[in-house]
């Protein structure tokens, strides 16, 4: 046993107590054994008797499957499931649950809650351009009438992942996770994606990438400048590195490198 056991095993502790993210330990029986603040917060509306003593009674009437699907994996270390979203007190906590999002050293900060987005279309796009530069996740709400209007405004954020939950629980649930420029085409190949409330996540930035100001910068300099000339401007104002504006430009344009 090394000899910082100890401080180790605290920083642990402290760990699972601050991330922003629900952690479980469960024997294979489902009894739970050790869970964080913010797991217990997610499924103590599942808990009817006020107690949270099995991973697999608590979710059993909305995901009576994965008792299944951990009796047959007879791997010690692997996925056994994944995308199988939580009901919960909101559709939040749902969408999260099924964005797939990770909690590392490039993104330590969870999430933000931004709601619904302003109606007009002007204060509505300037509020996705504020959110291009964002290293968290940031969760969404939209009504069905406004949902294409929200959907061709993440249009210009290219290739930033977008994971839309419509009609999170209910008998005609329907998520996807995939490209900002896709999501107008996504909702057109099929009319009933304009029906029911719809909780989305928009995926963190690459914290590599320029902060929300230069961002701003490379954008106003794309709208007026062949790619190229707006990246070596953008770089000579903002100090930069070159190759990663080069693939934020790629990036805000929709393009692949």
């Amino acid at each position: 046993m090394p000899q910082n056991f100890e401080h180790l095993y605290e920083e642990l502790l402290q760990f699972l107590y601050r991330t922003p993210w629900g952690l479980i330990q469960a024997a294979r029986n489902g009894d739970i054994q050790m869970l964080n603040p913010v797991a217990a917060k997610v499924l103590m509306p599942l808990a009817f008797n006020g107690r949270l003593d099995n991973i697999f009674d608590l979710l059993r009437s909305a995901r009576p499957e994965l008792q299944t699907l951990v009796a047959v994996t007879t791997e010690r270390y692997c996925v056994v499931c994944e995308d199988l979203p939580l009901p919960g007190a909101s559709s939040i906590t749902t969408v999260l649950s099924v964005a797939g999002l990770t909690l590392d050293a490039q993104h330590p900060d969870g999430f933000v809650f931004a709601g619904f987005l302003p109606s007009k279309s002007g204060e509505r796009n300037t509020a996705v351009q504020a959110l291009a530069g964002e290293t968290r996740a940031v969760v969404l709400l939209e009504a069905p009438h406004r949902i294409e209007a929200l959907a061709q405004a993440l249009a210009m954020l290219g290739t930033r992942s977008v994971t839309v939950g419509r009609e999170l629980t209910k008998q005609f649930e329907e998520i996807a996770t995939l490209a900002a420029q896709d999501f107008p085409a996504w909702l057109a190949q099929d009319n009933n994606r304009l029906r029911g409330e719809f909780a989305l996540v928009l995926h963190p930035a690459p914290s590599s990438l320029a902060s929300g100001p230069d961002i701003r910068v490379l954008q106003l300099l794309l709208a007026e400048l062949p790619l190229k000339t707006a990246v070596k401007l953008a770089a000579e104002i903002t100090g930069e590195p070159r190759n990663a504006l080069y693939e934020l430009a790629l990036d805000l344009k929709g393009k692949t490198a």
